[in-house]
């Protein structure tokens, strides 16, 4: 009898303390922006369904860092809130939003936007990015710290081209067949990629085109990367 009461206690605390990681969330949003944009706005969402929200902080970064915060503004739910940041010493950015005109927080079961994160772009002309969120520290209206978890997104700046490669099987001497596909969203002059196999078992012997790029020449050639 005791040993079963131990385990529902157990999975009572277990279960609790997984609902109570759902006390605050924020999430970066997937925005898409043309080459050169000079201010990109990226919109962090807020989900708390347990918990009031007085203020918080976090770290930003972007990888690869293409781009950096140069702004924040409140904005949504939190738009009568204070935002602000400052640079770190290691490239990422530290946010802070708070109350500063009065003691009354984000009630609980708020959902939507509450900061605006800005970021130069005026020089990329197309990456693909992830904004990640680290070091989250949310409280309550009372200035409780309360469990939160921060979720990234991604960043998509101009005509981007996505390559992908099939899977094929052969036995040893055999000749295999693999296709290179691209999805994108403008118009495409030429590429060039590097292969790679490992263990290096394999030799590249031949290239061809496809219907869909006929017309164009293809050919290789051999690196040393050793």
């Amino acid at each position: 009898m005791l040993k079963t009461i131990k385990k529902i206690f157990l999975s009572g605390a277990l279960v609790a303390a997984v609902t109570h990681a759902q006390d605050v969330s924020i999430m970066v949003s997937d925005i898409s922006v043309a080459g050169y944009t000079d201010d990109i706005i990226v919109p962090v969402m807020l989900s708390n369904p347990n918990s009031t929200v007085g203020g918080m902080q976090f770290d930003v970064s972007v990888e690869p860092s293409m781009v950096m915060l140069s702004g924040v503004t409140s904005a949504g739910i939190g738009s009568s809130f204070s935002s602000d940041y400052s640079s770190l010493n290691n490239g990422s950015s530290r946010v802070v939003f708070y109350n500063g005109s009065g003691p009354d927080g984000i009630s609980s079961g708020a959902s939507g936007a509450i900061l605006n994160l800005h970021f130069s772009g005026s020089t990329v002309l197309s990456a693909v990015l992830e904004i990640n969120i680290s070091n989250l520290i949310v409280s309550d209206d009372n200035g409780i710290i309360v469990s939160s978890q921060g979720s990234n997104g991604n960043l998509t700046i101009g005509d981007v081209i996505y390559l992908s490669g099939s899977t094929a099987t052969a036995d040893v001497l055999e000749t295999v067949e693999i296709d290179f596909s691209i999805t994108n969203s403008g118009a495409v002059g030429g590429l060039q990629f590097d292969l790679k196999d490992s263990p290096n078992y394999l030799d590249l012997v031949s290239l061809a085109t496809t219907e869909r790029t006929a017309g164009f020449s293809v050919d290789f050639n051999n690196v040393d990367n050793d």
